[in-house]
């Protein structure tokens, strides 16, 4: 006979009420199964959150990045006339940008007190680089202070150069926000304000030197980094290299989600110039270290997935398994007054649905409860590769704990109906003995 689906849905119900103790473990399994998936895709969200703040923001390379082809000459670079034809062809879509910044790769040799190192790094249009890092990243310097537009040749560099330079920094913490973000220093470091020779070649190959004055000390964002870092402002940069070149165009959009449209308008505006390279933020090879953290991370949540998946089919398992064995007489009563196998195996599959909604509640109320503690908590720590400290937080992702829910009250349900078809064949004579 059909008998109403609502009917086994109660009963199933009832039977989890009436059984909770019996059900305790697996709702406890379920939840912190819960706990643990939300609690690394949290981090891995907020992870990724902050790389993209610390490249399109902090790093003022924007969402989009425009460059000259690559091709066998290392230092391919966009001339004057095409990085003007760029800039150009990126005022009919101003409405959409936040800012604009060019940048120039530089390196060479910096002479210190007692020896001489090698430097590499970028130049920077320093005004919209400020506009483009916006109030929480405006002072990026751990020392000293950010470029300014005064006349006098400068540079800021990576911590690690700087004490190859003779800054004693030894024993001195720069001053950080708990969001992370830079606070000014307060202290002295002898080195600041001293003025430090640089060569290099220009575009000539002509070996040339520029004396600069060190204003700042900035964390270079990836510890290799960090012993050759240095940055200065583009006009001087170009003086120093006789160069009108520009290594890259940096565009910060209004909306992130905006820039595969932008990269279209602009290919079609420069006419599908083949010479010319646009790409996404994170497709650049600037990104690659953080491709490969997040690679890494990704491999971690799917282990981490599975392993929490099999200790919940495992204590379903169980917990079925168990409340087969001591409710054999109601089982047997059931059948005994005509209920199918079909019906008495489904009202199992939907205890194990209840069991798993209930487990996935109790364990989404757990990680937001973590979550609002741990991001209260405002703990700075090292990631791995990364020269600098950043919260430690959980994000909220709302999405995620609904299909985590679906997913696990699913197969809960699932796993419940496969126990329960292969414990409950025996006649029915055999069940009620």
């Amino acid at each position: 006979m059909t008998l109403p689906l609502s009917l086994s849905m109660r009963i199933a119900a009832r039977s989890v009420v009436r059984n909770w103790r019996h059900s305790i473990a697996t709702l406890l399994s379920i939840a912190l199964s819960v706990v643990a998936i939300a609690s690394i895709r949290g981090y891995i969200v907020d992870v990724d959150d902050q790389f993209g703040d610390f490249y399109v923001r902090r790093g003022m390379t924007g969402h989009v990045i425009v460059e000259a082809m690559e091709n066998d000459d290392d230092d391919a670079a966009l001339d004057a006339e095409a990085s003007n034809r760029v800039i150009e062809a990126s005022k009919k879509f101003q409405g959409r940008l936040i800012g604009t910044v060019r940048f120039l790769a530089i390196e060479g040799i910096i002479a210190g007190p007692n020896s001489s190192y090698g430097y590499s790094g970028l130049a920077y249009d320093v005004l919209k680089g400020e506009v483009v890092r916006g109030e929480h990243w405006a002072w990026n310097t751990g020392f000293g202070t950010p470029l300014n537009t005064g006349k006098q040749n400068q540079i800021v560099v990576g911590k690690g150069l700087a004490e190859l330079l003779g800054c004693k920094l030894q024993g001195l913490d720069s001053a950080k926000a708990s969001d992370g973000r830079y606070l000014p220093y307060q202290g002295n470091v002898e080195c600041l304000g001293q003025d430090f020779q640089l060569t290099a070649l220009t575009d000539k190959s002509q070996m040339n030197a520029w004396d600069a004055k060190l204003v700042g000390i900035v964390d270079a964002g990836i510890r290799e980094m960090e012993d050759s870092w240095i940055m200065m402002p583009l006009d001087q940069a170009q003086s120093f290299l006789v160069s009108d070149r520009v290594t890259m165009i940096g565009f910060t959009l209004e909306n992130s989600n905006d820039a595969q449209s932008f990269i279209s308008d602009m290919k079609q505006e420069l006419g599908n110039d083949p010479g010319i390279k646009i790409s996404f933020w994170r497709d650049h090879k600037l990104t690659e270290v953080y491709r490969s953290m997040m690679g890494v991370m990704d491999l971690i949540q799917v282990f981490m997935l599975l392993v929490v998946a099999s200790v919940s089919i495992l204590s379903m398992v169980n917990s079925i398994t168990r409340n087969i064995d001591e409710r054999q007489k109601e089982i047997g009563t059931l059948r005994a007054i005509g209920y199918e196998n079909g019906f008495v195996s489904g009202i199992f599959a939907w205890e194990g649905f209840f069991l798993g909604l209930a487990g996935t509640i109790i364990g989404t109320m757990s990680i937001v409860l973590i979550l609002s503690l741990l991001n209260g908590a405002k703990v700075l720590y090292y990631p791995a590769l990364i020269s600098q400290k950043v919260p430690l937080r959980i994000a909220f992702v709302p999405g995620s704990y609904l299909v985590l829910a679906m997913i696990l009250a699913i197969g809960s349900a699932l796993t419940a109906l496969v126990v329960a078809r292969l414990r409950i064949g025996k006649n029915i004579a055999d069940i009620l003995r």
